[in-house]
């Protein structure tokens, strides 16, 4: 019999020796690893917290370019109105503005007209300029002939 059978069967002999036994292998399997689970809680906890904030930039990229696509989009329906108001509305002199269409909240248009090159004074070129919050978003030119 070896001397770990040996302990075995006197720990069947006196109660609560077992458990001291179980205690003092356990202590010993542990014992070379004891650092070694906080390390494996800290680079997990580092992954997790990585994971995260990859997720968050790339949520927080999203609803920008949602937000900016929103603009654009108004813009260009504001800059579409303005450019069918001005070719229904009766012709201005060259160095003149049309009337401005109403704009949504915290965007705005203007408009602006000069002579057509190489054309005659019934052709005009009208630039519309639309900016939310104070910042050009769309400018586009369109043609108006005096008819």
């Amino acid at each position: 019999m070896t001397q770990e059978q040996s302990r075995r069967v006197e720990a069947q002999r006196r109660p609560g020796t077992a458990l001291r036994l179980l205690h003092r292998v356990l202590a010993k399997a542990a014992g070379s690893q004891r650092g070694f689970m906080l390390v494996e809680a800290a680079v997990a906890i580092g992954i997790v917290g990585t994971a995260t904030l990859t997720t968050l930039g790339f949520i927080s990229a999203a609803a920008n370019a949602e937000t900016h696509n929103s603009i654009e989009t108004t813009a260009a329906w504001v800059a579409a109105s303005q450019a069918e108001y001005v070719g229904q509305a009766p012709f201005v002199p060259t160095s003149g503005q049309y009337a401005a269409v109403p704009a949504p909240s915290g965007f705005a248009v203007a408009n602006s007209t000069a002579a057509y090159p190489g054309g005659d004074g019934a052709i005009q070129a009208v630039t519309i300029v639309v900016s939310y919050q104070g910042s050009e978003v769309l400018s586009t030119e369109i043609v108006k002939v005096n008819r």
